[in-house]
Parts: structure tokens; C-alpha cells; sequence
């Protein structure tokens, strides 16, 4: 195969891929059109197959009518036959013929309609039972997709909750270490101010500029007391 027949095959290829991602991406809207479609086309056949039907029943009701006239006239044929009236009797006669063929093209044309009706009738039952499990499977897909939207929802959900958790307590965590080292600073210059005072007294003492505040005070009482 040449590289040109190749890439032929190859583009082809992807259409059909491609097309068949499109169907695939609307599969429910095209499977609800198609019912859609196929219920229009059963309701036209349930009116073709009540015209049909209205035929029928005219049909018969001819032969019917034709069938009573036939035995009106068998009626008139004996009685003519009886009065020995042999003309009116082949009258008569040739009227039921007339009547009896009249009566038998209606007759096969209601049989006829009859048949064509059931076979109609047929075909919508398999249609209607068609569409019902069609519209079933349409809804059970439906459901199955809701579900599983739902899932991937909670899930996509759920993991970004993990991870805004995991952050926020991630800033948690350096708020507290900022803080402790705050503290630990905070703790540190009061040691060295401490460090710092009592070395300022120490010096003090030894240059012999603070005495002992309780001695002073000690020689205060005495004073006053006048026990000097």
C-alpha cells in the first residue's frame, strides 16, 4: 500500500471515529428522535388502518344488504314457481344471479380489507411493543447516566475538597509556626532584658552606687524610732 493510500485510510479512519464520537455524545437524543419517528409513523398506520377498517365494514354492510335482497327474492322465486308463473320465475332468477355476484365481489372485498386490517394490526402491536422497550431502555439509560453523573460530581467534589482540606490546613500549619516562632522570639528578649538588668545592677553594686535598699531602710526605722 502506498503512504498516499495509507493516509487515505488513515483519514477515513479518524472520520468514522469521529462521527462515531458525535452519535455516541448523542446517542439519547438520537434514540428518543428516532422513537419520536417511529410513533408518528404508527399513529399514521392506526389511521390508514381505521380508514381500512371503515372500508371493511362498508363492504360487509353491502353484502349484507345484497345477502337480505337475495332471500327476498328466493321468497318470490317460489312463490312465482308455485302460481306456475315459469317467466317471472327465470326473472327472478336472474336477478339473485345478478344479486349473488354483487354479493360475492363486496364479500371478498370485506375479506380482503379484513386481511390487510390484521396484518396492520400486527405490525402496530410489534411497533407499540417496540417503542415501549425502547422508551424502557431509554429511561434506564437515563437513570444509569444521572447516577453516574452524580458519582463523578461527588467525586470530582470530594477531591477538591481534599485538596482545599489539604491546603487549608497546610496554611494552618504555617500560621502556628509563625506563631511559635513569634513566641520563642518574644521569650527570647525577655531573657535578654533580664540578662541585661541584673547586669546593670551588678555594676552598680560593685561601683558602690546602690546599696542594700534594706539596710537603708533598716537605719530609716531606727531614726525615726530615736533608738540611734
Amino acid at each position: 500500500m502506498s503512504l498516499i493510500s495509507k493516509l487515505f485510510t488513515a483519514i477515513r479512519g479518524a472520520g468514522r471515529e469521529a462521527g462515531e464520537a458525535v452519535v455516541d455524545a448523542n446517542s439519547l437524543r438520537i434514540l428518543e428522535q428516532e422513537i419520536k419517528d417511529a410513533e408518528r409513523d404508527r399513529d399514521r398506520a392506526k389511521n390508514a388502518l381505521a380508514d381500512l377498517m371503515a372500508k371493511q365494514m362498508a363492504e360487509e354492510r353491502k353484502a349484507n344488504e345484497l345477502a337480505e335482497q337475495i332471500r327476498e327474492y328466493e321468497t318470490h322465486a317460489k312463490k312465482a314457481h308455485e302460481q306456475g308463473n315459469a317467466e317471472l320465475v327465470e326473472d327472478v332468477v336472474g336477478r339473485i344471479s345478478e344479486l349473488e355476484q354483487q354479493h360475492g365481489e363486496h364479500d371478498a372485498a370485506a375479506r380482503a380489507y379484513a386481511e390487510r386490517a390484521e396484518t396492520m394490526k400486527a405490525q402496530i402491536r410489534k411497533v407499540d411493543s417496540r417503542v415501549r422497550e425502547c422508551k424502557r431502555e431509554m429511561e434506564m439509560v437515563r437513570s444509569t447516566e444521572a447516577v453516574q453523573k452524580a458519582e463523578r460530581s461527588l467525586s470530582d467534589n470530594v477531591l477538591n475538597s481534599d485538596s482545599s482540606m489539604n491546603s487549608a490546613m497546610g496554611s494552618l500549619e504555617r500560621i502556628k509556626q509563625r506563631q511559635q516562632q513569634q513566641a520563642d522570639r518574644q521569650k527570647a528578649a525577655n531573657i535578654l532584658s533580664e540578662e541585661e538588668t541584673d547586669d546593670l545592677d551588678h555594676k552598680l553594686k560593685e561601683a558602690g552606687i546602690s546599696g542594700d535598699k534594706r539596710a537603708s531602710s533598716q537605719e530609716d526605722i531606727r531614726a525615726r524610732l530615736g533608738l540611734k
